[in-house]
């Protein structure tokens, strides 16, 4: 995992998955599923950020 791509990030908790739905940006099934694969949220850009880069296969 490329720890500057994850800089600035938080873990996507309950209450963020809430305020992200509310804000009607995602759905929660969606950012549950993301959070589940290790997703974090990136406030400043409003975004969630991987910690993997899916164009890498093995």
């Amino acid at each position: 995992m490329d720890e500057a791509k994850m800089e600035g990030t938080v873990e996507l908790t309950d209450a963020i998955i809430q305020e992200i739905v509310e804000k009607g940006l995602a759905k929660e099934e969606a950012l549950r599923e993301a959070a589940a694969f290790g997703a974090r949220y990136h406030p400043q850009r409003k975004s969630l950020i991987f910690p993997f880069d899916p164009d890498e296969t093995d």
